[in-house]
């Protein structure tokens, strides 16, 4: 059965509303998280920044002063996590610290970048055919294009053209904005998509994309005996 996007949520602002206060986070406190995160929507931050913002935030609240400075960047160096993952606590301190008035050192973590291992086409292919025919479709255009499931997430109708074959993206983390001709197989497979799942953005949120495509990579290569396939 093809799992579809998830049910609808609350957005990530009433999720922080409805959160408990803990012994260590003071009201005032949560409310600061809140009015930073409601500050970085303002400024066009994405919604899984902010979902990734205010659970960094909310960890740090539960075991230090988000007010003072030294404490937080204290706690921060004692976390035992990797320095790319130490990283992202420096990173949401840092729209608080910001968005409040606080001044503070910010650390820096040297991490050591690993090789990213690029899956072959035999291997993608593999994940693809035992994909369900909405996903077989998206990841086989991520595939063709090369664009992260963010791009593709904010392919809006606009950006297709199943005349002439040619899908468009928006540029993010650097790449710029550009245009594909899609292969007549792949073009064949977003017309029958688009036909489906027809709405302004048809394509799902990308920290979903991900979530299906790791779950069923998984499976494949368990199935197929190859744990290499389910390998980043």
């Amino acid at each position: 059965m093809d799992p579809g996007p998830p049910a609808p949520q609350a957005g990530i602002l009433d999720q922080a509303r409805r959160r408990p206060h803990s012994a260590v986070q003071r009201p005032y406190v949560e409310g600061r998280i809140i009015n930073t995160l409601i500050r970085l929507k303002n400024n066009g931050k994405a919604e899984s920044t902010l979902k990734h913002v205010s659970y960094r935030l909310t960890y740090l609240a539960r075991h230090c002063d988000l007010n003072n400075a030294e404490e937080v960047c204290r706690f921060i160096a004692e976390i035992h996590v990797s320095n790319a993952y130490r990283d992202t606590f420096v990173k949401s301190y840092s729209y608080y610290a910001k968005l409040n008035g606080l001044v503070w050192e910010k650390p820096s973590y040297k991490s050591e970048r690993k090789i990213p291992k690029i899956p072959s086409t035999e291997a993608l292919m593999k994940v693809i055919s035992a994909t369900p025919k909405k996903y077989a479709t998206i990841f086989r255009i991520l595939m063709e294009t090369g664009l992260m499931p963010y791009e593709l997430a904010h392919v809006s109708l606009r950006d297709i053209d199943l005349d002439k074959g040619t899908l468009a993206a928006r540029g993010f983390k650097g790449h710029s904005s550009r245009a594909f001709k899609l292969k007549s197989e792949t073009l064949a497979m977003l017309k029958e998509y688009v036909q489906k799942y027809y709405k302004e953005y048809p394509f799902p949120d990308a920290d979903w994309m991900g979530k299906i495509w790791r779950r069923i990579r998984n499976r494949t290569a368990e199935k197929l005996k190859e744990p290499s396939i389910g390998v980043d």
